[in-house]
């Protein structure tokens, strides 16, 4: 009896990503910027979650179906949540966690992380209706995607798949 092997895509070196990062940057469906947002899918046909920054109208979340709102910001920047302005949301009220950490290089990202880790595997499990998160900090370049690769890391880890660093970067 053979064994079946799984297969999986050829690993992505790092001379791949340096090839395609000019691509990646120009990319409108894979940049975020303060108003805007984008989907995340690693390989899956729907959006896992979706990146952006902090100043997203609540009607375009509710429009793309999102029903949780990860928020990493800092106050005394002056850095405020996503759709928390907006006195309608559509007729449908987000699921919240608000982070406060700091926007700068030495942020202690990793003592946010089980949590947030664990809000975007709660609005990903789904049950009966479909949900999805958007976690934004201001831009959506850096607090932000520095959580989803970490979700996208922890997700692949768990099905068994290859967590690849750089995978998951490019799928950011």
């Amino acid at each position: 009896e053979a064994d079946v092997v799984a297969k999986q895509a050829p690993a992505l070196a790092l001379a791949d990503v340096e090839r395609q990062y000019v691509d990646w940057l120009s990319s409108p469906s894979a940049s975020s910027g303060k108003d805007s947002f984008h989907a995340i899918h690693d390989g899956e046909e729907a959006p896992l979650c979706y990146l952006g920054g902090c100043d997203v109208r609540a009607s375009a979340l509710v429009e793309a179906g999102i029903t949780h709102i990860l928020s990493l910001v800092s106050p005394r920047r002056g850095q405020r949540p996503a759709a928390s302005s907006e006195g309608d949301h559509g007729g449908a009220p987000f699921d919240r966690l608000v982070i406060e950490i700091e926007d700068d290089f030495d942020a202690d990202l990793p003592s946010v992380l089980p949590q947030a880790l664990a809000f975007l595997d709660q609005a990903a499990a789904g049950g009966d209706r479909k949900r999805c998160c958007l976690v934004h900090c201001e831009l959506g370049r850096s607090r932000s995607a520095s959580v989803v690769i970490a979700w996208l890391l922890q997700r692949r880890a768990r099905r068994g798949q290859r967590a690849s660093l750089l995978e998951c970067w490019a799928a950011v």
